[in-house]
């Protein structure tokens, strides 16, 4: 459902928070008696205890007006715990990621982006000035959008995490006749390195959730619009109430006996994931954020800027059991509470027969029954809370809560007195920081984080582009096999079950990166495990064919030199002599801090 600027929002939507709260009291009074009106009073506190209510009072008439924003009173704890590397781990698993990409739908999506981003352009009468448009993709990753809409006259800027990615995009567009003239920028979403108010259009696509510090990416897009400038929210997932979020799952490809018998049920989303297929990014220590509340990002929206269009699709999240779920709405809170525990123990139990000792290796789980009814109450106790009326904001937003959505939004950054004219259209997108052209792309990073993303910079030789001969220096034959695949890709081969990584450090103490790939063995589980001194950095248990990232900072003394140790050991009947599996590295780094 699109909800647009001009529709007539119900009067219920109007109504302040206090005056809601006593209507849908009154009714669950009368209807369900004290004691559930007793319960609801309880959630209702332990709630307000995080957050505050507000109605948005200025610009009431642009816009589409929200129910309610919740806004969040205690700093992102995100932010203010995390250490330097630890704050940028998910950085480094996104940059380790991309440095080596094999994605056969970059074009398919880049083209439906194409398609979105002129759709909304022509909307809202931008197309006749596209020449004169200053336009950012902000995580542009390959895709070939930007150039697409280069050919049609505007400055465009691709930003993205890795440089890799962005030299891809520009190869893949260069080949398919698609090149038009952009500016690629390597730097971190969290910290725009663009100067205020400096781009009228700014899209992002299926990347805010790549982060918990959503907030301050969407602050940082909304600083670089010019006042009045659109941003393009597309397809970022908000949280999901009736989940257990008990475990990431691989992709539907590679799902286990257990992951499709749950899949098949109707029950993965509850019991897992709402947007299944996340397990291999968050093994490199990616973000896949599944967990932001759709209250607080529309809240936070509005804070900055007009919701001009907004777009919900729970249906994508709702299968037969959830529909049957909604159709019971009219019954009892009890009952329907019933209805959800009994659908969900019922599968659950035959799910639980399919369970291997994979799959609890892998860290998969079937919830208990007394999880299941505390969900099932509150499942049902929000499913009673829905307005009767389908077509309304409140039901799309509430249905949403329950069950997850992918959001959609266009929003026009608000002005205020004083910001009314704009800047010189002659700034496109200026640096607000000392930057570096390199292969094309602009290396923007902060200064603490621009030692630690520029491949120039590594202490180890690269696999993919170094000569065997200069690799064996850190890999030694002994130890590793050179291997040239048929995708063109490059990896080492660990020989036996243990090997060293030496590293030349000149003194610094350093952060490794290591993508490692660990190929299932038919002889069950194995460990992997890496050392230095004697001091265990990091395990994996490996049950399944994954790739893995390795990011450590190691304090190396003064010490010129150090080594790693890899090793490999069954699980089963450890004393063995069989090998244990395949370890692969296909890509090393080492940066000094």
């Amino acid at each position: 459902m699109n909800l647009e600027l001009g529709i007539d929002v119900p009067h219920i939507l109007r109504m302040s928070t206090l005056q809601r709260y006593l209507t849908r009291s009154i009714q669950i009074l009368r209807s369900e008696g004290i004691g559930a009106l007793w319960r609801r009073i309880g959630l209702k506190i332990k709630s307000a205890k995080r957050f505050r209510t507000t109605m948005p009072r200025k610009h009431r008439n642009e816009g589409i007006i929200l129910p309610y924003k919740f806004v969040a009173e205690t700093p992102d704890r995100h932010e203010k715990e995390a250490g330097r590397i630890d704050k940028y781990r998910p950085l480094i698993g996104e940059f380790a990621w991309h440095n080596i990409t094999i994605d056969p739908s970059i074009e398919s999506v880049s083209e439906q982006h194409f398609k979105l981003v002129c759709d909304v352009l022509k909307k809202h009468d931008l197309w006749n000035a596209i020449e004169d448009l200053r336009i950012l993709e902000v995580a542009s990753y390959a895709h070939t959008t930007g150039y697409r809409l280069a050919k049609l006259g505007p400055k465009v800027t691709l930003f993205d995490i890795s440089a890799k990615t962005l030299e891809l995009g520009h190869k893949i567009a260069d080949g398919t006749g698609k090149n038009g003239d952009v500016r690629r920028v390597a730097g971190d979403f969290h910290d725009l390195p663009f100067e205020d108010a400096t781009f009228d259009f700014v899209f992002i696509c299926s990347a805010l959730h790549h982060t918990l510090r959503w907030k301050k990416v969407l602050d940082e897009m909304i600083r670089v619009l010019a006042p009045n400038a659109l941003l393009f929210v597309e397809n970022e997932p908000c949280l999901r109430k009736a989940c257990f979020y008990g475990f990431r799952t691989n992709r539907e490809d590679d799902f286990t006996p257990f992951e499709k018998e749950l899949n098949s049920s109707g029950i993965l989303r509850t019991f897992a994931e709402p947007y299944p297929g996340s397990r291999p990014e968050t093994l490199f220590g990616m973000i896949e954020n599944q967990r932001i509340p759709l209250d607080e990002l529309l809240g936070e929206m509005s804070r900055k800027a007009h919701i001009l269009e907004l777009e919900l699709k729970p249906e994508s999240c709702m299968g037969k059991l959830e529909q049957d779920w909604i159709k019971a709405q009219k019954t009892s809170e009890q009952k329907l509470s019933r209805i959800i525990a009994d659908s969900l123990i019922i599968r659950g139990k035959k799910a639980f027969k399919v369970m291997s000792e994979k799959d609890r290796g892998l860290g998969f789980k079937v919830p208990g029954n007394e999880e299941i009814e505390a969900l099932a109450q509150k499942v049902a106790g929000l499913i009673k809370e829905l307005p009767e009326s389908e077509r309304s904001l409140e039901y799309r937003i509430g249905l949403s809560n329950i069950f997850g959505a992918p959001v959609r939004s266009i929003l026009k950054k608000k002005t205020f007195i004083g910001e009314e004219k704009w800047p010189n259209k002659e700034e496109h997108g200026s640096f607000n920081r000392k930057s570096v052209l390199h292969n094309g792309v602009y290396y923007c990073f902060a200064e603490d984080l621009s030692k630690i993303l520029i491949d120039s910079s590594s202490l180890l030789p690269s696999i993919e582009n170094d000569d065997p001969v200069t690799i064996a220096e850190a890999f030694t034959t002994e130890d590793w096999s050179y291997q040239k695949h048929s995708n063109s890709l490059r990896a080492l081969a660990l020989n036996s079950r243990k090997g060293e990584i030496r590293i030349s450090t000149k003194g610094l103490n350093i952060l490794v990166l290591l993508r490692l790939y660990v190929a299932e063995s038919t002889s069950g589980g194995y460990n992997v495990c890496i050392y230095h001194r004697g001091k265990r950095l990091f395990s994996y248990d490996v049950w399944q064919s994954d790739s893995i990232l390795f990011a450590e900072v190691i304090e190396v003394d003064g010490r010129k030199d150090l080594t790693l140790h890899v090793e490999k050991t069954p699980l089963v009947n450890p004393a063995t002599q069989s090998d244990a599996g395949v370890v692969l590295v296909n890509y090393a780094a080492a940066f000094g801090i």
